[in-house]
Formats: structure tokens, sequence, C-alpha cells
């Protein structure tokens, strides 16, 4: 008989284990009765194992647990339809991905399929619009002070808080966070300072 595509097949005692305690058995006695009709295995092992569970410990390593979970609830198919729905709509939440593509897996199933895959959910990193001759005007800059001495120089620094911020999360390639445009003077709260060799650094001014 063809085995149905995402099933499970020659589980470890702990994924036997944890898929029954996942399951809602949290006796050990019925979980060893029903572990003992598929494997050997003693009372004693399986009270090891739920001890470890109820104290917080992970039975499997996290590349096992995460293997385990994705192969036995999300489909090679829905593997496939979960990439093109976030790179499509970075933005959707791993519920938001449960609900579009009807999973039945767990927020934390899809979670860990695309931390493994190398995505993750993190905010935007906004970056000044500048203009071309804004570029140009900074690498003139540098190139005509690179040699100067910085013992009488001044370094100043300013940074702006803005008074209506948002942060928006989406998902993005390990490495790769995705980037907006923004404008470069909205409505904030705005702090400038200075630092020198020989005063040090400067009180900030509102």
């Amino acid at each position: 008989m063809k085995k149905p595509k995402g099933q499970v097949v020659n589980l470890t005692p702990k994924q036997r284990f944890l898929a029954l305690y996942d399951s809602g058995q949290r006796n050990p006695q019925n979980i060893f009765k029903q572990m003992r009709r598929k494997i050997k295995i003693s009372l004693s092992t399986v009270y090891n194992y739920f001890n470890k569970v109820q104290r917080g410990e992970d039975l499997l390593e996290r590349k096992q647990r995460m293997d385990f979970g994705v192969t036995k609830a999300i489909s090679k198919r829905k593997q496939q339809q979960i990439h093109k729905h976030v790179e499509t709509n970075l933005q959707v939440s791993s519920l938001g991905i449960k609900k579009s593509l009807k999973l039945q897996a767990s927020k934390s199933t899809i979670n860990r399929f695309l931390h493994k895959n190398e995505y993750e959910f993190s905010n935007i990193v906004k970056t000044p619009m500048l203009t071309e001759f804004q570029k140009r005007s900074r690498v003139t800059f540098c190139r005509l002070h690179k040699n100067d001495r910085l013992e009488n120089a001044v370094f100043v620094d300013e940074s702006s808080f803005e008074t209506h911020a948002h942060s928006a999360k989406t998902w993005s390639r390990k490495g790769q966070k995705k980037t907006v445009s923004v404008p470069k003077h909205p409505q904030k709260l705005h702090l400038f300072s200075g630092i020198s060799l020989d005063v040090g650094a400067r009180d900030v001014k509102r």
C-alpha cells in the first residue's frame, strides 16, 4: 500500500513519545502501553522522557525536532505553497499562512519550517532617500579630507526619534533583510552631539 504524503515512518522512541504527548496523553503508563504495541521500551524509559518534558527539556536535537514536526504536518506540496506565499506576502504572520493555505500544522511548526529554510521574521531596515547629488557630495567630501589631521577636529553626530514611529516585520532570508525608503525628516525629536580629542564628549543639546 502506498504511504500518504507527509506521513512519518520509522519513528525513534523519543519521537513516538512526543507524538503521543502532543496528542494530549499525560499518563506515562498509558503512553507506555501504546508504545509497547509498536516497539520494545521499558516503563522507566517512558517515565524518564515524561519527567524531562515536564521540566521543559527538549528530548530531540533541534534539527531532529524541526524535521519531525515539518515532515509530519506539512506535505511537500504545501511546503512549496508556503515558499510562494511568503515571497509574495512578506508581512504575513505564521497564523496568516496557516489560515490562507488551510494548513493543519500549528503556528510553531510553520515557524520551524521557515527558520529551517533560512527565513527570519524581522524588522524592515529603514534607509534614507538620498539623491544622486547627495551621494556624489559625500564621496567628494571624503576625498577632500582623507589626509586631514584629526587633533583639532570635532566629530558630531545626530539622532532623531520619530514621534509616530512604528515597526513593520517581514519574512526575509537570513542576512538579507528587507529595506524600505522613508522620508529623511518626518516629525521627530532631534538630538545633536559632538566629540573631539581635546575636549571629549559635549553635552547633548535638545
